[in-house]
């Protein structure tokens, strides 16, 4: 009998056994679910987080480009405002420098004018003295 009891013993010990063995086994399962919850949960919030700082680092650079586009504008402005005053600064000397060649031209074609006029009054002189002599002589 001794040995039934024994045998009872360990029946009722081995389902004791299965039974801890059963619940730590389901008890293991969800704290192993569990976990995998909340790594599931965290990359949810990882991502939402992620996307919401790649949203304000995307409107960061689009501000960036947009502020760069009209630096790019402003300094074509004034570029353009610069090259205008050249342009006009340059026009003005073209124009005076064609006035003093056309002046040296007029100044040149006085000079030349008197120089001929000059020539031509000796020439004129000349031409009276020599008829003038031949009259002499003819006489």
């Amino acid at each position: 009998m001794l040995r039934h009891r024994n045998i009872g013993a360990k029946v009722v010990q081995r389902m004791r056994m299965r039974a801890v063995a059963l619940a730590m086994g389901t008890w293991r399962e969800r704290a192993r679910e569990q976990r995998r919850m909340a790594g599931v949960a965290n990359k949810a919030l990882q991502h939402m987080l992620h996307r919401n700082l790649a949203c304000a680092l995307g409107r960061w650079a689009d501000n960036a480009k947009e502020l760069l586009r009209h630096r790019n504008i402003g300094a074509k402005v004034v570029q353009r405002m610069r090259m205008r005053a050249v342009a006009l600064a340059m026009g003005t000397w073209r124009e005076r420098a064609r006035e003093q060649r056309r002046m040296a031209g007029v100044a040149n074609k006085a000079l030349q004018h008197m120089l001929h006029r000059n020539l031509a009054c000796a020439l004129g002189r000349w031409a009276d003295n020599a008829k003038e002599l031949l009259r002499h002589r003819n006489i």
